[in-house]
């Protein structure tokens, strides 16, 4: 019999097509829609003087004036290929006749003189036909798609061995922030529910999205990412990542069959998020069972059911899976587990019974920190991998203002001297864990700042025919410390020696699952009634 604990995290996006073309940032390609009354041309006329004839036109100005649509050629006259042009022509003709007439009455100078103050220069005519050609595709031609400009892949990442350790550092303390920023946020919500996330797997598929952003929008989820402004070799440290023998990562690519992706975008997910597109089919129950069924493939039929249904605007899924499932160094004996009181928050001071993991030889690594005001504990798992237990050291203090004191610097420094510390022996006694969370992404995106992503995002990196925006999201954890044949053995009572350091969680408490090399989180999460 073997004691052991099982995590598994899964993480949807659901990417749909936009209804409007909307521009992420000042360097797309825009189109001004002109208002009507700026469409209607204006017929201006230079150098008239009073005493010349109606009509009669010495010069054009060309610069925002247009003559009037509205004019068009006479029934006997031949169409030119502008409309504009040809009333312009028209008018010159009328213009000529009148100046005609006039010749037979005046003298032959002044019919000279005339006759050249009234013709139109050929500089005037060829600005006035450029006009018209400017003018023609800005109102006739569809202008280019937005994301013309950015069909280009990812840059490549260029470094040495040296240079991939450094990459590494930096995505591990990104991961890190980005787990206490998270961490923050979630458990202040509310204070009293078990709550477990993976903020590896948030972490992963949002670098796999960023693959595909341009412009603003790439800018913005790097910020967001604690991602450097170069951070071309960011998918490279995360492919490295996910060789990891503490768990398992999974990607999927599920889509429809008229998107049409870049294909550097197909090969750079293959290449560091090993993850190959899949078409939908046209009939939806199909596709909820397709989906459901990868998921739980990946991870291990813990998590069956993702989906109950794949909305019919939907373009892209994008899915991201972590299943771990650790094995403690030193085993609990299943003899020693048995039902013991678990304190609860509140002002009657409630507790409820629950099955408690007991040992009273256990190597552990544990101290007191001052600053958080807590006890903190590290049993060691296989596969390089730890559990970090941390709960309120003082009976006045709750589990909500130890977190709101953990921020990113105290964490390190916390898990630091944690993975210093020798271990020692001591008397044990954790509850049996089992919390199943389900999280809506777009939330969380909304409290990184991330808004953006569902309304007008820059997603020309992953097709460029098609307007796309982040629609639903969805985040679920699991995390079981379980033990074999231990409801079996609930009933058993068994009296422990208290003559070594004792570390006996049976309070509300907050626990990461650490990868050990390097030292990230992969789980996190806070327990305020293991029985709930």
């Amino acid at each position: 019999m073997r004691s052991e604990l099982v995590f598994l995290s899964l993480l949807m996006t659901i990417i749909c097509a936009q209804c409007q073309i909307s521009n992420d940032d000042s360097t797309l390609p825009s189109t001004k829609k002109v208002p009507k009354h700026d469409m209607e041309p204006v017929y201006k006329q230079e150098g008239h003087v009073d005493n010349d004839p109606p009509g009669t036109v010495t010069s054009w100005n060309t610069t925002g004036t247009i003559p009037p649509v509205s004019a068009v050629p006479a029934d006997n006259e031949p169409q030119t290929t502008s409309t504009l042009y040809g009333a312009q022509e028209r008018n010159l003709s009328q213009s000529t006749e009148a100046l005609s007439d006039k010749e037979e009455i005046r003298q032959e100078g002044d019919t000279q003189e005339l006759k050249h103050s009234c013709q139109p220069t050929q500089a005037s005519i060829n600005d006035t036909v450029e006009l018209v050609t400017t003018l023609k595709p800005f109102v006739e031609t569809e202008p280019p798609h937005r994301c013309a400009n950015y069909a280009s892949p990812w840059p490549h990442c260029e470094l040495d061995s040296a240079e991939s350790i450094n990459h590494t550092d930096f995505l591990v303390e990104s991961i890190t922030k980005v787990s206490l920023s998270l961490f923050q946020k979630l458990t202040a919500k509310d204070k009293n529910v078990n709550v477990v996330f993976s903020p590896l797997s948030v972490v992963l598929i949002l670098s796999h999205l960023l693959l595909g952003t341009r412009g603003a929008t790439k800018e913005k989820l790097q910020e967001a990412l604690f991602y450097p402004n170069n951070s071309d070799c960011v998918h490279t440290a995360i492919n490295q990542l996910g060789k990891s023998k503490g768990f398992i990562l999974a990607s999927k690519i599920f889509h429809q069959q008229d998107i049409v992706f870049h294909e550097f975008f197909v090969n750079d997910s293959k290449e560091f998020y090993n993850s190959t597109p899949q078409i939908l089919s046209h009939d939806a129950s199909d596709n909820v069972q397709l989906i459901n069924n990868w998921v739980a493939e990946n991870t291990h039929n813990k998590i069956k059911k993702l989906m109950d249904q794949v909305p019919s605007d939907v373009q892209l899924i994008l899915l991201n899976a972590i299943y771990l499932r650790a094995k403690w160094i030193t085993k609990f004996k299943m003899e020693n587990t048995k039902k013991d009181k678990f304190q609860l928050y509140g002002a009657d001071k409630k507790t409820v019974r629950v099955a408690m993991m007991n040992s009273e030889k256990y190597p552990l690594i544990s101290f007191s920190d001052s600053t958080l005001g807590a006890r903190i504990g590290r049993l060691r798992l296989t596969d390089n991998m730890s559990l970090v237990i941390m709960m309120p050291q003082w009976p006045h203090q709750t589990l909500s203002n130890m977190e709101a004191q953990l921020s990113d610097d105290v964490f390190q420094q916390v898990m630091s001297k944690l993975y210093k510390e020798p271990v020692r022996p001591a008397m044990v006694s954790i509850p049996r864990i089992k919390v199943d969370t389900k999280l809506d992404l777009l939330e969380l995106l909304d409290k990184m700042g991330l808004s953006e992503l569902f309304y007008s995002p820059n997603l020309c990196g992953i097709a460029a025919d098609i307007e796309l925006a982040v629609s639903s999201g969805t985040h679920r954890s699991l995390v079981e410390v379980n033990e074999e044949g231990v409801e079996a053995a609930g009933a058993s009572s068994i009296s422990l020696s208290r003559a070594y350091m004792t570390f006996e969680v049976r309070q509300p408490f907050a626990f990461f699952v650490m990868n050990d090399d390097p030292v990230l989180p992969v789980f996190m999460g806070r327990i305020v009634n293991p029985a709930a």
